[in-house]
């Protein structure tokens, strides 16, 4: 009885922080409470507790769903960070079983083994026949409005389910083998994501699915799973001509002679086989100069292969290649197709050579004043003045049709950001800013220095009415359209906070492509506002790749699902918590800031106990306390 009075007291205390707010609702929850984090693909609030899972609907002020925990489960559970719990982790771990496994780009999660749509808490796969050990492979499927989830059962079989997103039902499910020796490959690589596009399935004419199950290739009835074909030919990736009548293979890499770290290089063999009915049409595979990199397809009868110090052109029918002795260049990083020509760029040069015969059509190449050996990816984007690189050394603007060097200088380019709606680029050095226009910089964009606490967690760039806001989880920077300071702010927290170690997690996620894939809010004028994170080149590479078809698609899905809460103005304001200890005790603020100005617009205790889990849902302007069996929920405004 006194601890259950003490529970009482110490909630009510806790609850009047807030009274200057209005109180939303008040809801009784079971178990101790861990953490309340926002699912990153569908912007559904969680709660979770001891015992439960709860989706959380600001609009029905109730809960979606409750979603009870394996007792076993959870006592051998390791939650390795708030990113994957957020549903932002491009791949799932094949050695660590989590109790809460989100699907990449989806409204589903795996949760304790049952696959549920988190929007309703309807159970889509894990009972019955349909219980799973694991999800080993997913992929969202744009042109058949699929998700294939491929599954572990207990017996090792691997099992196959394709969930229609029309009404999100199971359409079919079928084995496509079982985790043997095809268990090693998968295991050595990791679990794909769904937009791995050198394995992702691909969709016939017909509506049908071509599949990589571990070493084998399948064709799939796009209607039933029933199995047309299948070929054991160890893919490392795979792709179709126009018409999709061929289908061509690369070797799988081995496990041998692989770099321990680093990017894995795909095999040197290439196959094509006939779609009908899976066999090889050419009498042996054609051999590369080097391992395999990229393919594309420059008619319906050719297709190019990029080996890494040369290109060739080969026919899908006969496998013969166009060019004799294909053309040689070192370090090919792209090849763009342009009319009856192509643009190939390697190392630090750019050639335009015909697609006939691969004769140079420029009496010298273009030579960029850049280091030659820069391996990996480059960021290339064209604008009207000339050509920006970026790349893992720095970055630099060069003349269209000579190369020269507008300007360049070496920087650690690990937080990019691109405004494509007003042409800025943001780079941000650790604590230094480069922000400019491409076509107005005439030597060299200038830096700004900025005394910025924790430049590394640092993750947003925003283009605001005003000017520019770059925030982290606990600082702000706000500057005008010149891209001078108007205000900056350092939240101190404490270190026990549950809401600080949240927020610091999910600024890591906030470059990962499923938050990525979709950007762009709408401010109170009803405008829509640009917004992305600082990105890597290599996720900014990915993100670019996605197609239009994969875009519209997933926000269609995305724009379906989420809840949106009753938020009167969205994409305004920042929240943060500031934890102080004073000669009173500890105390908790929460700060409500203007996005266009930096100005604190409000201040507001929360309490002085570090162990209640608070989080701010800015999209929704709600604030959830959650305190000895209650969560409650208070409007920002």
């Amino acid at each position: 009885m006194r601890k259950s009075f003490l529970t009482i007291v110490t909630l009510l205390l806790c609850l009047s922080a807030f009274a200057q707010k209005k109180v939303a609702w008040i809801l009784d929850v079971e178990g101790n409470e861990k953490q309340i984090f926002v699912h990153a693909f569908t912007g559904v609030s969680v709660l979770e507790t001891s015992k439960f899972y709860y989706g959380i609907n600001p609009d029905t002020q109730s809960f979606i769903w409750r979603l009870e925990k394996n007792a076993t489960n959870e006592g051998a559970k390791k939650v390795n960070n708030i990113a994957n719990m957020a549903g932002a982790g491009g791949q799932f771990n094949s050695l660590v079983s989590e109790s809460w496994q989100p699907i990449p780009l989806s409204p589903f999660v795996s949760v304790d083994k049952k696959t549920i749509d988190i929007t309703t808490g309807k159970v889509i796969l894990g009972e019955g026949e349909d219980e799973y050990s694991k999800i080993t492979q997913t992929y969202f499927i744009a042109e058949a409005y699929v998700y294939l989830v491929e599954t572990l059962t207990a017996d090792k079989q691997k099992k196959l389910y394709c969930i229609d997103m029309n009404d999100k039902s199971v359409r079919w499910k079928t084995v496509v083998g079982s985790m043997t020796g095809a268990g090693k490959l998968l295991k050595m690589a990791g679990a794909t994501s769904s937009l791995d596009v050198s394995l992702s399935p691909k969709v016939t004419n017909s509506g049908d699915f071509i599949y990589r199950g571990g070493k084998t290739l399948f064709l799939l009835k796009g209607n039933s799973g029933e199995i047309v074909w299948q070929n054991e030919v160890n893919p490392g990736a795979f792709f179709l001509d126009n018409k999709q009548e061929y289908l061509v293979v690369v070797d799988a890499p081995s496990a041998f002679g692989q770099p321990k770290y680093g990017e894995v290089k795909l095999g040197k063999k290439i196959q094509a086989l006939d779609i009908k009915n899976g066999q090889p049409l050419w009498k042996k595979p054609v051999k590369l100069d080097d391992s395999y990199i990229s393919s594309m397809n420059v008619s319906d009868s050719e297709f190019l292969v990029n080996s890494g110090n040369s290109i060739n052109i080969y026919e899908y029918k006969s496998g013969q290649s166009i060019w004799k002795k294909g053309y040689k260049a070192g370090n090919v990083k792209e090849v763009k197709l342009l009319g009856d020509n192509l643009e190939v760029f390697y190392g630090n040069k750019q050639m335009l050579i015909a697609k006939s015969d691969a004769s140079e059509q420029w009496k010298k190449p273009i030579k960029f004043d850049m280091d030659e050996d820069i391996e990996g990816g480059v960021i290339k984007k064209e604008y009207e003045k000339g050509i920006l690189m970026i790349h893992s050394r720095g970055l630099g603007f060069y003349d269209k049709t000579s190369g020269k060097k507008i300007w360049n200088f070496k920087a650690n380019t690990d937080k990019v950001s691109f405004d494509d709606q007003s042409t800025m680029v943001a780079v941000l050095d650790k604590k230094k800013l480069y922000l400019f226009n491409p076509n107005l910089v005439e030597k060299k964009p200038e830096k700004s220095k900025f005394d910025i606490e924790e430049p590394k967690d640092i993750f947003f760039f925003e283009t605001t009415e005003k000017g520019y806001f770059i925030v982290g989880p606990q600082e702000f920077l706000c500057l005008d359209k010149k891209g001078t300071l108007v205000s900056q702010k350092y939240y101190k927290q404490l270190e026990a906070d549950r809401l600080a170690k949240a927020a610091l997690m999910a600024g890591k996620i906030a470059g990962d492509l499923s938050t990525s894939v979709q950007i762009g809010s709408t401010n109170s004028n009803g405008e829509t506002e640009f917004a992305a994170p600082f990105m890597s080149p290599e996720t900014t590479r990915n993100v670019e790749a996605v197609s239009d078809l994969q875009r519209e698609q997933l926000a269609k899905i995305r724009n379906q699902n989420k809840l949106h809460g009753k938020a009167q103005v969205i994409g305004n304001h920042a929240f943060f918590m500031e934890g102080v200890k004073t000669e009173a005790g500890d105390q908790l603020t929460m700060i409500k800031v203007d996005k266009n100005t930096g100005e604190e617009l409000e201040r507001f205790e929360v309490g002085s106990d570090r162990k209640v889990v608070y989080k701010i849902i800015e999209s929704q302007n709600i604030l959830y306390a959650v305190v000895g069996g209650k969560l409650t929920a208070y409007y920002l405004n």
